[in-house]
């Protein structure tokens, strides 16, 4: 929520370049539909619906929303999905030109 929480739309202030979100908690749609921003979200979330993440990445092209059945809260936290969130996001990075 507060990596979400620091995208801005003003162009007077400096904002991320890119954001990686795990079961992010939003309640707004993405602010600057510019910047590229990777969502990850277990379908099965009993703390923060799924449908806000739908919604925060539904006026972007760049938000990619990364959905896993089955999964609760947190999911990530644990194998195979700590290794698959962070392959992933190794590779949303690299194709953004923030890591080599």
């Amino acid at each position: 929520m507060l990596a979400a929480n620091t995208e801005t739309s003003d162009p007077s202030e400096r904002g991320p370049e890119a954001l990686v979100l795990y079961n992010p908690a939003i309640s707004t749609r993405l602010a600057d539909p510019q910047i590229p921003v990777l969502v990850f979200h277990g379908e099965s979330d009993r703390t923060v619906s799924i449908d806000s993440a739908r919604s925060y990445c539904s006026d972007s092209e760049t938000c990619e929303l990364v959905t896993f059945p089955g999964q609760d809260h947190g999911f990530f936290n644990e194998e195979p999905y700590l290794d698959q969130t962070t392959d992933l996001m190794l590779a949303f990075l690299k194709e953004h030109d923030f890591l080599r």
